[in-house]
Parts: C-alpha cells; structure tokens; sequence
C-alpha cells in the first residue's frame, strides 16, 4: 500500500493552465466516489484503489505545502486531507484469508492513520485539539521497536472510561455541526443563491470550509478510537499469525505423531488389571483371558475442552466480523425505507420531500391500525381507549 505524505513543493495547482483544473476535477470526482463505496455500500477494494489513485494525482500535481497552515488550504482542497483516514478505513473493512494477511492489512491501516494525524497536527493544533494531540504522542511513544517489514509494532494499550467518553462527546459535538451546516447548504440550494451571495451569516465556499474542518475534527478523533483497537488486535494477529505459520511448516506425518503422542499422555496409566473366565461349549473346559482397564475408565465427569482459548478467539472473532458486516448491510436496505414523519424530524430529514411524502402513506397505516386496535382491548378488567401511543 502507498503512504499519504504532504509534498514538499510550494508550487500551486492554479498556475498548470486549463488542463490542470480540469485533473483537479477529475480528481475530485474520483475522491467523491470513493467516499459513496466505502461509506455508503461497504465496497471497500474499489474504494482503496480509487483513493489510490487520487493520492498519486494529489503528488502529481503538489496541492498541499509542508510549510502550510490549515487557514493557506485551499477550501476546494480540504477534504483531501481526509484521504489516508479513508485508506485506513478500508483497509481495516477489507476481508482477509488467515490471520497473517489481517496482520498486513491492520499495519498498513495503522500507518495511514498516523500519517493523518501526523498532517493534521502538522498543519495546526486547532482542527486535532490539544486532548488528542497528548493522547496521539502517547501512542506514538508506546510502539514498540521496528518489525522485520520496517512498520513498528505497538504495545496493545486501553483507554480510561474517561477519555472514553470525552472522545465519544467531541465526535457527538462534531456530528451536530456537521448536521447543522449541512441544513444551510441544502436551504441555499432550495432559494437558489449564488455561491458569493451571504446568507445566514456566511457565503457558500465559508459553510463548506466549516463544513469540512467539522469533518476533519470529527476523524481525528475518530482516527485515535481506531489507532488503540489496533494495538489490541495486533497482539492477537501475531500470535495467530506465528501459530499458523508453525503448524503450515510441520509436515502430515508429524501432525499425526503430535496427535498420537498427545492421546497416548492423556490415557496414560498401568489400569486395572483383570481376568475374563469362560467356557468353551464344545469342551466344557475353564478359558481365562486376561484384559487391562484403562486409565479411561476413571475420567472426570465433565466434559473437557475440545479447542483452545486461542481457537476459540478466532472463531469469536469472525462471527463478530460477520455480524457487523450484517448490521452494516441491513442498515444500508433500511436507510431509504419509508418511515414515520417523527422520525425523520428526529432524524433531521424532515427537509427530504421524498422521504416526506413516503412518510404519509406510513403515518395513515398507522391511524388505521390504532383505530381498529385501542389501546387496552386485548387486556382483560383494563382501561380501553387511545392513550397516542
């Protein structure tokens, strides 16, 4: 996987003529859909190799400075810094064949993520906040020593129920600003404004400048959430990745000595000794025949283990993946299901005409429904009648 990193020149974009402009749009236009695949349809192996290949456009054509504050970015660039924050976002969503290949895909996914906060921090404290600048150095400081590949290994590290919670109310925070400006730029596209023309206290590029630094904000503090559950899972990935490779290097004939060395320990014991008697029918003569009980007669009564804690792990681990792939897919059917007008007030889509008019249909259902059924009727020495449930 390529690495995001700021290019050093200051050249700007505006001074390649026509034809840059228009691989300026092409290249936002790349980004935008990357962004529709991997947030809006999980698909997250085109959308890497779509953010690929933008972040080789944003080289080429050298859109950012090292020596740039935030407030010297130009607003159309803005949301490229978002950019190895996606990476990293699908490289983590990306399935994976054995544990080796997962622990491939979380270090690249971990070094995408330090280079985002690494180019936010480096652009200005104000967007990455000083809480997560401290906790960021405190990451940084807790990785461990290079790996053979040359990525760093980090030292698995949890997080207080505090800085827990305080993380959870900066991205809440972030989300209600990023839902507000939203709503003024839907309301300037409904009164068909101007871009310059001001309304509710700011011209069109103002609100998507904010729009995008809420977004900025609202990663970066997203981006340390996912740097910690990293180092947890990489310790896990090594251990499974150095199991599987044992075992892959051992040949057949060795895994079956292992088995059979290891039944043979488990029943072992000199038994009882006993001796069978019987009579031959034709002869009418004693037969003794000597038999051995094993140690396998006196096993425990309960049931004994049949994996390990670490086989376990695994498979706890991918039913776990499984289910958030379910979830994720089941809440992308319901997102344009129709639903009750409430609900899209709670939801801030009351301004959605569609979604508004499919609510109708829904809202009436609902009417029939509590008329033909009052509240109570199906109880027996209850109150009856309609309580607006």
């Amino acid at each position: 996987m390529s690495s995001f990193a700021l290019p050093s020149s200051d050249s700007s974009p505006s001074s390649s003529g026509q034809s840059g402009g228009d691989t300026n749009t092409t290249t936002s236009s790349k980004f935008d859909e990357g962004v529709v695949l991997l947030e809006d349809k999980c698909n997250y192996v085109d959308a890497l190799v779509l953010f690929d290949e933008v972040n080789t456009q944003i080289s080429t054509l050298s859109l950012f400075s090292t020596n740039e504050s935030i407030s010297d970015v130009q607003t159309p660039y803005l949301k490229f810094l978002l950019l190895p924050f996606y990476k990293m976002l699908c490289m983590m969503g990306c399935r994976t064949d054995g544990a080796a290949a997962r622990l491939s895909n979380v270090k690249n996914a971990q070094s995408m993520g330090v280079a985002f906060l690494t180019t936010i921090e480096s652009l200005g404290g104000e967007v990455m906040g000083e809480d997560n600048v401290t906790i960021f150095h405190k990451l940084l400081g807790e990785m461990g020593g290079d790996e053979e590949d040359g990525s760093v290994r980090p030292r698995a590290r949890g997080s207080s129920r505090d800085e827990k919670v305080a993380r959870f109310r900066a991205q809440q925070k972030c989300s209600e600003e990023i839902k507000m400006i939203t709503g003024k730029l839907q309301r300037r596209g409904r009164m068909d404004l101007s871009p310059e023309e001001m309304f509710e206290g700011g011209d069109e590029e103002s609100l998507i400048r904010s729009l995008t630094t809420q977004q900025l904000k609202k990663c970066a503090t997203q981006c340390i959430d996912e740097l910690i559950s990293m180092n947890q899972e990489l310790e896990m990935l090594e251990m499974s990745a150095k199991f599987q490779s044992n075992m892959s290097a051992r040949s057949p004939q060795e895994l079956e000595d292992e088995r059979i060395k290891q039944r043979d320990a488990a029943n072992k014991g000199s038994g009882i000794k006993m001796t069978q008697v019987s009579i031959d029918p034709t002869s009418n003569q004693l037969l003794f025949k000597r038999q051995e009980a094993r140690d396998g007669v006196f096993r425990p009564g309960w049931n004994l283990p049949t994996m390990t804690l670490q086989e376990l792990g695994e498979i706890e681990y991918r039913d776990a993946m499984e289910r958030a792939e379910r979830d994720k897919e089941a809440e992308i059917r319901n997102k344009d299901k129709p639903t009750r007008y409430e609900y899209l007030v709670r939801d801030g889509l009351e301004d959605d005409i569609h979604k508004v008019d499919a609510s109708a249909k829904v809202d009436r259902d609902w009417d029939d429904f509590k008329d033909a059924n009052p509240r109570g009727w199906g109880n027996k020495m209850a109150d009856v009648g309609d309580r607006n449930f």
